[in-house]
């Protein structure tokens, strides 16, 4: 472990398990698990629109004491980059303006924070670049499973502080856009717009939700045999909207149909823990029933 990262313990936690002492949560959405660390870092869940992203709370919270365990449930870029940051800043290390500009694309990558939609384009191409060949490789680099989440931890570290990535990871995104490419092809992947500005898309390949997004604004993408924690594998729903923004309502009423649903304002999820009730038909219902009147276009 590099002197940077010493400070603290990383943990992957699995939806539901007990929480062990010392734990700081960095985005647990589970509110049980959240209440039983000393902290909870997760700004954006549960909170308006606009809010930081975890990565970038992290350059001014109030840092947990050395030893602490930093824990989290979806290792993504946002809340390993928090990690990153807060054991960078418990090194005594500045952040300085490279990392901060790092910080600031993890942060917007995090919100969906990315401008107009453009329009319509092939739903039978590879997805657009977003967020960008660096950020796609660090995203693969994090939620692989191969790597024990120090070293996950301390690459992303490398990336923020000097723009490192590894080797193994740099092209990872080109290979899950070409994967996807082929799954559309063979017909495993489809998308369809479903209802005004909004797709249905059903995949087990990354880059589900820009695919969607070549459709229409606002996307339901379903992974029908997405595998949890606990072994059990069945249909996992994720609800996004382009310009990051728009969910509020459809995150608080979604829960009365199914508990465990959470996410941003820009982008809410099904249960971690275990495979979601719902079918895509019933969530774009409750999706539509709770857009606001206008919805980008």
């Amino acid at each position: 472990m590099t002197p940077a990262l010493s400070a603290y313990r990383y943990a992957l936690l699995s939806p539901g398990a007990p929480v062990q002492p010392n734990t700081f949560g960095v985005e647990l959405t589970d509110p049980t698990m959240a209440a039983a660390c000393v902290a909870n870092l997760d700004p954006q869940h549960g909170g308006p629109a606009g809010a930081p992203a975890a990565v970038e709370a992290a350059c001014r919270v109030v840092l947990p004491r050395p030893g602490t365990t930093l824990a989290t449930l979806r290792p993504d870029a946002d809340a390993l980059g928090a990690m990153a940051v807060m054991a960078w800043r418990a090194a005594g290390l500045p952040v300085r303006e490279a990392m901060a500009t790092r910080i600031g694309r993890v942060g917007r990558m995090d919100r969906f924070e990315r401008g107009p939609w453009p329009g319509p384009a092939r739903a039978d191409a590879p997805p657009d670049s977003w967020p960008g060949a660096e950020l796609s490789a660090m995203s693969s680099c994090c939620f692989d499973d191969s790597l024990p989440m120090a070293e996950r931890v301390a690459r992303m570290s490398r990336w923020l502080a000097l723009g490192e990535l590894s080797e193994a990871h740099a092209t990872a995104g080109a290979h899950a856009q070409a994967a996807l490419a082929r799954s559309v092809t063979e017909g495993s992947t489809f998308a369809r717009l479903s209802a005004p500005a909004v797709a249905l898309v059903h995949s087990e390949q990354r880059g589900a939700l820009e695919l969607g997004f070549r459709i229409a604004p606002i996307v339901v993408a379903t992974h029908p045999f997405f595998c949890f924690p606990a072994g059990k594998c069945g249909p996992k729903h994720t609800v996004a909207v382009w310009e990051g923004e728009g969910l509020e309502l459809f995150r608080e009423v979604v829960v009365q149909h199914e508990p465990g649903w959470g996410g941003s304002a820009g982008i809410v999820g099904s249960p971690q823990s275990h495979p979601s009730i719902l079918d895509p038909d019933t969530v774009l219902e409750v999706l539509i029933r709770c857009l606001p009147k206008r919805v980008p276009t």
